[in-house]
């Protein structure tokens, strides 16, 4: 419970922490994030409640995880109740013994660890516990209707209670209807009342046939912007990425099916991208596989249906992540609610192949020991980020993000031969950055040379870790920490920025930077020119404004700078701390101005972001 905060922990929760924000009506602010185009309220607002009510005490937002996750496993439990009675010719106590193993080995899993003690995954945990209520109420329905009531209340709650908070904590709680749509097609097909089938019609068309072709009208219209922009900034095609995802499904069964710890890990940027079929041979050899389950899922959906949902459940469960959009290649937090498809395919394979009762009860007894021993293994390298950096570098050695971190801290300790030892071999602009970095600390100085050289390598894309090597490096230039050629930094940052930037955010961030190198240079209009453009990047965010104003106050452009705080109170109305600060100490400036009582000497490192490392979107 006290392991560290991670990668989409820090610019999701670092606002709440402490309780920042929560004053004056700016924790309606908070109630959203750009994790994803609906803003995620719903898991957001439990987040808002942990702060609340225990501060920056993270260990209460993870043992909120690990409660929410006991919960949904008791909906797990109750769901394989009722789904696994559906089709059984003798329904009783097998039915709930076959749910308790399906909710254990659920719960047990080690794979679920990723999951559960990622604090800000919680959007995840919370969309599924939706998801697997919603399931659970549409079964509970159909079973009523079957029985010869309406079933329509519960149908109700599915649909305009579950949905929206499945959906509104993360996107993919939308999968919950074509899931709902599985288990009518393998289990109850469409059995019932005319009057039955007809509001099944009814619903499954308006909340399953018109969003996908609306969906499908959104990627056809704005095809550029929702695929071929978003592949701009990372190092695979649409196709490589597709092509990858079936040797990366291939890998979510086999942990799976067998958690060996070695193919664990926090992070799988290490994992090779597919350049074509036999490239590496494997992608072919994984579609094959998948493909072979498939076949499967149909020739046994008589005999065992259950099978049959499970394995189509998973798929449909990595539909959104594992497909088109251009998100990162592999995390192990996507398997949460689609494992629950191996599971249950696993246990009816089983009920339904293996040869007597006691080998069954057996095997799931040594199963959900085995399971929990190595979960608790897991867990243990959670325990602290030296254990979990350790864990990871073991299981990963070459992965870039592994290495960056291990070289951040081994940096931080002073260690800075050995950072640079561990980084020599990474290629990259990223990794030039960091060494840049290093040295930068080591010698207090960096010469133009050693610019121009990172300047090279800067290609094809703006990546967060290219990003945060860029501020890092200007922000030892702007606190004096270290010297170098301003001038040589400034065309840095504007070569960088002639190239595709992972996102709105960072690109307005390295504007800002660029602005505060600029002004040193004396090039006034231009640093604030950049600060309009880093504005309309980002128009809520108040900072560019803030920072123009104190530039135009030192230029005794007294006008100009109301305007500009003008507009940035305008963006800042409802917005949390650290800006409410910020707008107080401009404005603060601005009055002592106006008042003829001195404008400030001088504005240098007035506002300075820290970068945000490894602030990964999904």
């Amino acid at each position: 419970m006290n392991g560290p905060l991670l990668l989409d922990d820090i610019p999701n929760l670092s606002p709440l922490l402490g309780g920042r924000g929560l004053d004056a009506g700016g924790w309606r602010a908070l109630l959203w994030t750009e994790s994803g185009p609906l803003g995620r309220p719903v898991a957001m607002a439990t987040f808002l409640l942990n702060a609340l009510t225990s501060g920056n005490d993270t260990a209460v937002w993870k043992w909120t995880n690990s409660m929410l996750h006991l919960l949904t496993g008791l909906v797990v439990f109750w769901l394989s109740a009722h789904t696994w009675c559906i089709r059984n010719a003798k329904p009783g106590p097998r039915c709930w013994y076959a749910a308790l193993v399906i909710g254990a080995v659920w719960l047990l899993h080690p794979l679920q660890v990723s999951t559960v003690l990622y604090t800000v995954q919680r959007m995840t945990q919370l969309s599924a516990l939706f998801v697997f209520s919603g399931l659970l109420a549409y079964v509970l329905a159909r079973k009523q209707q079957l029985e010869g009531r309406s079933g329509y209340p519960l149908l109700a709650v599915c649909f305009l209670v579950f949905l929206p908070l499945a959906t509104l904590s993360k996107e993919n709680g939308a999968l919950l209807v074509p899931l709902a749509f599985l288990v009518e097609m393998c289990l109850f097909r469409f059995e019932g009342t005319t009057q039955a089938r007809r509001t099944l019609a009814v619903g499954f068309g308006l909340f399953l046939v018109v969003p996908l072709l609306y969906g499908g009208f959104l990627i056809i219209r704005h095809y550029e912007a929702i695929l071929v922009d978003g592949y701009l900034v990372r190092p695979f095609t649409l196709q490589e990425r597709v092509l990858t995802e079936f040797r990366v499904l291939f890998l979510y069964i086999q942990q799976l099916i067998l958690p060996i710890q070695q193919t664990m890990g926090f992070v799988h940027d290490d994992i090779a991208i597919s350049r074509g079929w036999l490239a590496p041979p494997t992608t072919l050899l994984s579609l094959a596989g998948l493909s072979a389950l498939l076949v499967a899922a149909w020739l046994v959906r008589d005999r065992a249906p259950l099978v049959t949902l499970g394995i189509l459940f998973f798929f449909t469960g990595h539909s959104l992540e594992s497909t088109l959009l251009p998100l990162e290649i592999a995390f192990e937090h996507r398997n949460y609610a689609p494992s629950y498809g191996v599971f249950v395919a696993m246990v009816a394979a089983v009920a339904a192949f293996a040869p007597s009762p006691g080998m069954r009860i057996g095997g799931s007894a040594v199963a959900c020991a085995i399971l929990a021993a190595l979960t608790l293994f897991r867990v243990q390298t959670w325990a602290s980020e030296v254990t979990l950096l350790s864990y990871t570098y073991q299981t990963h050695p070459d992965s870039e993000r592994v290495n960056a971190v291990f070289a951040e801290r081994l940096t931080g300790a002073g260690r800075y031969q050995q950072a640079l030892a561990l980084l020599e071999s990474r290629d990259g602009a990223g990794a030039a950055l960091q060494r840049l970095y290093i040295r930068c600390l080591m010698d207090q100085r960096i010469a133009a040379p050693d610019i121009d050289a990172v300047s090279a390598s800067l290609q094809p894309f703006v990546d967060h870790y290219v990003a945060s090597g860029l501020m890092e490096v200007g922000r030892l230039g702007i606190t004096g920490v270290c010297r170098l050629p301003h001038a040589r930094y400034a065309e840095l940052v504007e070569r960088a920025l002639k190239l595709p930037v992972i996102d709105p955010t960072t690109r307005q961030k390295l504007l800002m930077y660029q602005a505060h190198y600029l002004w040193y240079l004396e090039e006034a209009d231009a640093a604030l020119e950049t600060l309009r453009r880093a504005h309309a990047t980002q128009p809520g965010n108040v900072v560019p404004l803030l920072l123009a104003t104190e530039y135009l106050l030192h230029l005794r452009r007294t006008q100009e700078a109301q305007a500009e705080f003008e507009r940035a109170l305008q963006a800042a109305a409802g917005l949390p701390v650290p800006y409410s600060g910020l707008v107080r100490r401009v404005e603060e400036k601005l009055a002592r101005c106006t008042r003829g009582g001195g404008c400030p000497a001088s504005t240098s490192g007035a506002v300075v972001l820290e970068p945000q490392t490894d602030n990964v979107v999904e």
